[in-house]
């Protein structure tokens, strides 16, 4: 796809809508690569001063690129087309330019008819946006170029009667391109190290910690208690009686004892 046939119909709708004043021209261009740059066109006038039986985007006579989309629009104030192609940086045209070398991108828009090279007249142009995106940083933007993150944007059509727009930037190619890839594994093993220092530390602490007696590596099988011999106890032993004489006083089977004040009889008398 050639982005210079884009261009070329932006010119030619221009050329007729200037006819009537009160011109929108809207352009972003979003730079990629060399091989690939994509452009968005709003291009539109006034609805008071339009045609209302012309269609909005039939106004390039057929030269937009077959497969390029292309959407007419009327949002009250508008009537207009909205166009977007892509191509390589080489096919740009005369209209816009984007060059690339020393590790930059140049970008460059003249805002020119590229059928006569004319520069477009910034008194019709009421409503006017140039914005583009590096893959880089933005290195310089002309006039009033407002510079944010890799975004440059112009607002002002009388900066085209100083020689159109420029804005250089780093092509993003080198390191700068693996950069977030290189933040991200350096994060990914920051965190693997910390992970494998936590369940080391743990670990460690773990085999210093004195253990519970009821944790179950305090707990040991039990073992079987040996076999014991049954022993009857003894009756206590009773000292042994002594011996007591026949007739003896001590003798239960003695004779009672003689009591001294009986009279004793007389055997005989």
């Amino acid at each position: 796809m050639r982005v210079t046939r884009v261009w070329l119909s932006v010119a030619v709708a221009l050329a007729l809508l200037a006819l009537s004043g009160c011109i929108r021209l809207r352009t972003d261009v979003v730079i990629t690569s060399d091989a690939q740059v994509t452009v968005a066109v709003d291009m539109g006038t006034k609805k008071n001063a339009s045609n209302p039986t012309a269609s909005p985007c039939s106004a390039d006579g057929g030269m937009l690129p077959q497969n390029s989309k292309r959407e007419p629009y009327d949002d009250g104030t508008y009537v207009g087309c909205r166009i977007t192609a892509t191509g390589p940086a080489s096919s740009l045209g005369s209209g816009i330019t984007v060059t690339h070398a020393n590790e930059k991108f140049t970008f460059r828009f003249v805002g020119a008819d590229p059928t006569n090279g004319k520069p477009l007249d910034p008194s019709v142009l009421t409503d006017f946006q140039v914005r583009v995106t590096f893959p880089g940083k933005v290195l310089s933007a002309s006039g009033g170029g407002v510079v944010e993150g890799t975004t440059v944007t112009w607002t002002d059509p009388k900066e085209l009667a100083a020689g159109g727009l420029v804005a250089v930037a780093e092509d993003g190619v080198g390191l700068r391109a693996y950069l977030p890839h290189l933040i991200g594994g350096v994060a990914a093993l920051l965190l693997v190290v910390i992970a494998l220092g936590a369940y080391v530390g743990g670990r460690s602490r773990a085999s210093r910690a004195p253990t519970s007696p009821t944790s179950p590596s305090s707990l040991r099988p039990l073992q079987p208690l040996p076999p014991k011999t049954m022993v009857m106890p003894h009756p206590p032993t009773a000292p042994p009686t002594p011996a007591t004489e026949v007739g003896s006083d001590e003798s239960p089977w003695a004779r009672p004892r003689r009591n001294p004040w009986d009279v004793e009889p007389h055997s005989g008398s």
